[in-house]
């Protein structure tokens, strides 16, 4: 169970790609401030499959004092079950929380995933 530090890119158009890569089970991503970035966008790529490789995204209010789990436009929690997939199908993230991490809750020795989350900027 470790803590998974995210890169962050924002190119010359203004999009931000945010990338927590080789997340194990257990794993968890750490704390991206993303509350100014619109659109957000999720999806999981599975670099190695595991059994049962499950994905969850959280955001908080205060940078991880008070952690609540995120949803999808139909108000369905935020989470991709990645059995026989090669990517998650992308997911907009209703909520705009001060800050967003992935948590890796389900999967096993051979669980490897990779989290991006991509949107536009509202200036560079």
């Amino acid at each position: 169970m470790a803590i998974v530090e995210p890169t962050q890119v924002m190119d010359d158009d203004g999009v931000v790609k945010i990338t927590w890569a080789n997340m194990k089970n257990g794993d968890t991503g750490n704390w991206v401030r993303a509350a100014r970035f619109n659109d957000k966008t999720v999806q999981v790529i599975v670099e190695a499959a595991g059994t049962g490789d499950e994905v969850t995204m959280q955001g908080s209010p205060d940078a991880g004092t008070t952690v609540g789990e995120l949803h999808d436009p139909q108000g369905g929690l935020l989470s991709a079950v990645l059995v026989g997939a090669t990517i998650s199908d992308p997911e907009v993230i209703s909520e705009s929380p001060e800050s967003i991490r992935p948590e890796v809750t389900a999967g096993d020795g051979v669980t490897d995933l990779t989290v991006v989350i991509t949107a536009p900027s509202r200036g560079k």
